[in-house]
């Protein structure tokens, strides 16, 4: 599992409503999986000329 948090802090007690809470930014968790679903899916769009030069004919 791969966590990548932008942004964690805790809000400062002054602030209104959200006042004394923990935020956390961009905290999805992906496995390994997921990384390599997107990067093939990625890698496909860049280089469709290459991996289909005749294109998608069904």
């Amino acid at each position: 599992m791969l966590h990548f948090p932008l942004v964690d802090w805790n809000v400062p007690e002054s602030f209104p409503i959200i006042g004394g809470k923990h935020i956390e930014f961009f905290k999805y968790i992906f496995n390994v999986a997921d990384s390599a679903i997107t990067v093939g899916a990625a890698l496909l769009l860049i280089f469709r000329k290459k991996a289909f030069p005749n294109g998608l004919d069904f």
